[in-house]
């Protein structure tokens, strides 16, 4: 298990595990969910031009028009205004916030402008953004649970998944 190593040789290892998957793997696990899960909503993803890497945008921009006609890239910061324009009463809209600010507090103020701006929209939303989101809440997460709040739990090991349990038998025969 090598939570820290960013060497190729190593990562391709069938019998290495990378703990903590990094931005880019998320993002490939993201948009295959969409592919699988999403291919009929309305597809709405959020960055800001200042916090965004720009290989994370680039990867949404190639790979988001093969997995649904329907969808929006928004640079949030000097869109806020008009985010609501973007947004479908008809539809389920799946709202993903790509964007990680320098600081906590920064984090906070942006989540809640974005939670009030969705909230006031009143139509359906899921929304995708990090676990800290609960943190900014406070304990009024009843309006996480109206916008159907997603995130990734990279210390959660599915048993369900039939990609896990081969992987994990396939360790504990070569490790005993």
């Amino acid at each position: 298990i090598n939570p820290l190593s960013q060497d190729d040789g190593i990562l391709n290892n069938p019998y290495v595990i990378k703990i903590q998957p990094d931005d880019m793997a998320r993002t490939v696990s993201l948009v295959k969910y969409i592919e699988q899960k999403r291919t009929d909503e309305k597809i709405v993803v959020l960055y800001d031009d200042r916090d965004t890497p720009q290989d994370i945008l680039a990867y949404w921009k190639e790979y988001l028009p093969k997995v649904s006609t329907k969808w929006t890239i928004i640079n949030y910061r000097k869109n806020a205004s008009r985010l609501s324009n973007y947004l479908s009463d008809k539809e389920n809209n799946f709202v993903i916030n790509l964007i990680n600010k320098k600081t906590q507090a920064d984090n906070k103020a942006h989540a809640k402008a974005l939670i009030n701006t969705l909230s006031n929209k009143k139509c359906k939303i899921t929304l995708f953004a990090s676990y800290d989101w609960f943190d900014y809440v406070g304990n009024d997460y009843k309006v996480l649970q109206e916008l159907n709040l997603h995130f990734f739990l990279t210390y959660y090991n599915d048993f369900t998944n039939v990609n896990f349990t081969n992987f994990a038998n396939k360790y504990r025969t070569h490790f005993k």
